[in-house]
């Protein structure tokens, strides 16, 4: 499996958080991407922890402040 890390330093965090679902989708694929977060969302509707969703990304590669960009698109009111 391919690791590489994407510095996000000098962006605004809009574009911290827009870069980074970018990279998701170009690392996933947009179709897996999207089956991934809807399933996060069907599964899950009261939310889960950060530390739970960060676990759970790990396990498809996922780390760092994509994670948390994730989680924002996820479950963007908590």
């Amino acid at each position: 499996m391919t690791h590489y890390t994407i510095d996000y330093e000098g962006l605004t965090p809009q574009e911290a958080y827009n870069k980074s679902i970018e990279n998701i989708k170009e690392y996933l694929g947009e179709e897996r991407f999207d089956k991934i977060t809807a399933g996060f969302r069907h599964d899950c509707p009261g939310g889960l922890s950060l530390e739970q969703f960060e676990f759970y990304l790990c396990l498809v590669g996922v780390s760092g402040f994509p994670v948390r960009a994730w989680h924002d698109h996820v479950f963007p009111f908590g």
